[in-house]
């Protein structure tokens, strides 16, 4: 029973399964190399700390040390500066795509543009794209539970709403912590959060993105039996009119 859900099933729908892979991806990379950031980072500080504080310390060593740190660092710095850029092109462009996708089928809560432009809005827009993800969730949950079998209560969420949850709180605590000072721990502390936030995200993501393909999936489907079902109509409606003949 088709109740009109699909209320724009002449409109194509586009694949994003590929978008959102890809972000998965490079989401992983960014979170393996700001771990590997935030270690150098200990370290290089730690040794500079130890150059400054104990004059008997071997400069000779150190120094060939720290170079070869800050070294690591700087390339650390440079590849996780380019998988951010990566990582974030693949994510606002699936963004986009999920909130357009979702429009032919229902509707949601932000525009596609509204929902790329809250990211860009300063020191809220993670915040703010909380609420957006969640939007796209519970829509496209909403949308699959119609559309599965009749017993489709029986299916656990796909998506762990209390990761996302977790993501938003993580990023509470991340500029709140922020905001006390600028020294060492401080930096650790806030950072550690946003790491923490980011693997509840990706967690997240990663389940719903096989939701959205699943929507997908189910959309082809529908629109297939709208245009098998026009095809058989124009047949029964000239057969009638060749038989009145």
């Amino acid at each position: 029973m088709d109740n009109g859900r699909f209320f724009c099933y002449n409109l194509d729908m586009q694949d994003n399964f590929k978008r959102g892979s890809r972000t998965v991806f490079w989401t992983k990379v960014t979170l393996v190399l700001s771990v590997l950031f935030m270690i150098l980072f200990m370290v290089v500080y730690g040794t500079l700390h130890a150059i400054q504080t104990n004059p008997d310390i071997d400069l000779e060593v150190v120094t060939s040390r720290s170079l070869l740190l800050l070294l690591g660092f700087g390339l650390v710095s440079m590849l996780l500066a380019l998988s951010y850029s990566i990582q974030g092109l693949f994510w606002l462009l699936w963004m986009f795509r999920a909130e357009e996708n979702l429009r032919k089928v229902t509707r949601t809560t932000f525009s596609p543009w509204g929902a790329v432009l809250c990211c860009f809005i300063p020191y809220i827009g993670m915040l703010l794209h909380f609420f957006v993800f969640r939007d796209i969730v519970r829509h496209t949950e909403s949308e699959l539970a119609f559309r599965r079998s009749e017993d489709a209560s029986t299916h656990a969420r796909s998506v762990p709403m209390n990761l996302v949850v977790a993501f938003f709180g993580c990023g509470i605590m991340s500029m709140a912590v922020s905001f006390i000072g600028e020294t060492r721990i401080v930096f650790v502390v806030s950072y550690i959060f946003g790491l923490v936030g980011a693997v509840c995200y990706l967690k997240a993501l990663s389940a719903f993105v096989k939701e959205e393909a699943e929507l997908y999936e189910l959309y082809k489907d529908h629109v297939l039996r709208k245009k098998v079902d026009e095809v058989l109509r124009e047949r029964e409606i000239e057969k009638a009119a060749s038989e009145l003949k």
